[in-house]
Parts: structure tokens; sequence; C-alpha cells
């Protein structure tokens, strides 16, 4: 019954684009509503299978630095961000990456002292390789 789900959110394929295009938001971890029996089921086991993945970080460009789980928990999460500004929130993990090292504006940094100390216990896979959903 994850099987449709996972390949929908894990893999690049015509299949699967469209299926994201048509029936996930910008944040992939919501189903947008259509009157039909694939967003009811969809729904429901996207949201299993998003809670149980995290994501490897290669060139970050398909991350939501903030909503998505890359670090173990979504960043909002870690550091306790008000749920009324989540879809504000739309850097992507590459906006942090320079030269395959983490580089993470100051001001940030004032606002979330954690966030560096986080960073420096998540890998860069390559930043020539696509992210993946694990």
């Amino acid at each position: 019954m994850l099987s449709l789900p996972w390949k929908t959110l894990s893999i690049d394929s015509q299949w699967s684009n469209f299926l994201r295009n048509k029936f996930l938001t910008n944040s992939t971890n919501k189903v947008r509503y259509h009157k039909s029996s694939i967003s009811v089921a969809l729904n429901h086991f996207i949201l299993v299978v998003w809670r149980e993945s995290k994501w490897l970080v290669g060139n970050g460009a398909t991350i939501h630095l903030w909503n998505d789980n890359w670090l173990g928990k979504a960043l909002v999460d870690k550091l306790d961000i008000p749920p009324s500004i989540h879809s504000k929130m739309q850097a992507n993990v590459a906006n942090i990456i320079h030269l395959a090292s983490w580089k993470v504006p100051q001001s940030l940094v004032d606002l979330f002292p954690n966030l560096e100390q986080q960073l420096r216990q998540n890998d860069i896979l390559r930043q020539d390789i696509l992210d993946k959903l694990v």
C-alpha cells in the first residue's frame, strides 16, 4: 500500500512527476484536494511515508531547508518555529551550501545558535549528485 506514495516521493520518473505535480503542494508533504479516490488514499499514505523518511543531502536543490526532514527532524520543529510562519519559509538546502561546505548567513546563526552545530553533524554527500529520499 505504501509503494505508490514512496515512488511518488522518491523516484524521478514521468509517472511520479505527474503525480507530484497533480496532487502535491510545493511543500511536498501536503496533498492538494481533488475530487478523486486517488487524492484521498494518496494523502493518507504520503503523510505516513513522509513521517518515516529522511533526505540525504546531495546538491540540496530539492530539499526545503526548513520544512523537510534532512537533519533527523524538520528545522521548523527542531528550532520550535511557530507553525503560522512555516509556509513563508521557502529556502532550499542549496541556499546554504557553497563549494561543498555549509555557509550559513550570520543572521541565521544569531537567531538560531544551535543551527551550526546541527549542520556540522550532517555531511553533504556531493554537490554534483541529486538529493535522495530514504
